[in-house]
């Protein structure tokens, strides 16, 4: 299958099926339609016609802090390295913008990808070891806290709960760059 990664917007029909799709999945907790057309970092998968196949949002926080915050590959085109070639791409953009790096998820390939592109991971944000334990105060009040107050993300990660009996256990990756 030939496919290219690229940065760019989503249109809002991209962003509509995104959003319904990521309903439809217990591995990503949630991120609106607005969330999805303000990202200013965004990497997107698309095949020889334009057609969208999947997409890595990033987004940034704090001063020198990026999270790649939803990552997304549509049924039909998984299997393929869509979704490594995204999580790839935005390694390398956050890196080259010289922000450090935060990924959270309970998704066993992304997991998997973290570990494989030498993110470190931990069962939790908190006691955080050397030399991560500097950027404990951020991660645990700014990052999390504006996470758990987007209304949106905690309604999903609830009905996602009583629908696919999802937990909240992430993996969170670290990578510093700064």
């Amino acid at each position: 299958m030939n496919y290219k990664i690229i940065k760019r917007k989503l249109n809002e029909n991209e962003i509509a099926l995104m959003v319904a799709e990521i309903k439809k999945t217990p591995h990503i907790s949630a991120y609106s339609k607005l969330e999805w057309k303000n990202c200013q970092n965004l990497f997107v998968a698309q095949n020889d016609e334009g057609e969208m196949l999947g997409a890595c949002l990033n987004d940034d926080f704090q001063k020198s802090w990026t999270e790649i915050a939803a990552l997304f590959v549509l049924e039909n085109y998984r299997g393929v390295g869509i979704g490594k070639e995204l999580f790839k791409m935005s390694l390398i953009d956050i890196i080259a913008r010289k922000r450090n790096v935060l990924a959270m998820s309970n998704n066993p390939f992304v997991v998997k990808m973290m570990k494989e592109y030498r993110l470190e991971t931990f069962d939790s944000l908190e006691n955080l070891p050397d030399p991560y334990r500097q950027h404990s105060f951020i991660l645990n009040s700014f990052y999390e806290i504006r996470w758990f107050l987007n209304w949106y993300r905690i309604t999903e990660i609830i009905r996602k709960k009583f629908v696919f009996g999802a937990k909240a256990k992430f993996t969170y990756g670290l990578k510093i760059c700064t």
